[in-house]
């Protein structure tokens, strides 16, 4: 239930099209709009929904 509120926190973001959680490697794939939605908004909700995150490229 918990992994769920992470994902659905980022796939409410504006310009997200697509997040894929893989739990066991503690990472997320998100497709995102840059006009829409930018990195910092991605892993602030994270944060806000106990997933501290990092961007990776």
């Amino acid at each position: 239930m918990a992994q769920q509120i992470g994902k659905r926190s980022l796939e409410q973001l504006p310009g997200v099209s697509t997040v894929k959680v893989d739990f066991a490697e503690k990472m997320a794939i998100v497709t995102y709009d840059p006009n829409k939605a930018d990195p910092e908004a991605l892993t602030e909700a994270a944060a806000n929904a106990g997933y501290p995150s990092t961007v990776h490229k």
